[in-house]
């Protein structure tokens, strides 16, 4: 019986210290392929959004000023001093839409909704001019 639970010890062992060495072989970079994508995404969130941000756009000098309601309305008052009132919501996948007589998406690519980065495709609702494909930030006041 002695010889047999040595055996099996033995084998316990085997296996321990095999499982160990896998274990001690991988690297963080092999965690890091393991990560859930969506985990580290930056989203909008409704809740929180409601309040004053400034905005900027890549290629454009200046910032407006867009101030988001809790009713979903968003003022917003352009660099050029022209103001507009628009509706807004934030989408399934966290994405910030605005509508009325445009049809902007704004997705963050860095931060968050208080101090970001983002992709922004700004279109008019109307169809009268082309979609716009930029970047900028948001910062909230």
């Amino acid at each position: 019986m002695l010889q047999s639970l040595t055996s099996h010890s033995k084998l316990f062992l085997s296996i321990f210290v095999f499982s160990f060495a896998v274990l001690q072989s991988c690297s963080s970079s092999d965690d890091e392929e393991v990560k859930d994508p969506d985990e580290d995404v930056a989203i909008f969130y409704s809740a929180t959004l409601p309040g004053i941000y400034e905005i900027t756009f890549a290629g454009e000098a200046g910032v407006h000023v867009y101030e988001f309601k809790a009713d979903g309305t968003v003022d917003i008052d352009y660099e050029d001093e022209t103001t507009d009132t628009e509706d807004w919501m934030v989408n399934d996948d966290g994405a910030l839409v605005i509508t009325g007589s445009v049809d902007d998406l704004f997705t963050l690519t860095s931060g968050d909704q208080s101090s970001g980065n983002m992709d922004v495709i700004l279109r008019d609702a109307l169809g009268e001019e082309e979609r716009v494909d930029t970047t900028g930030t948001i910062l909230k006041q």
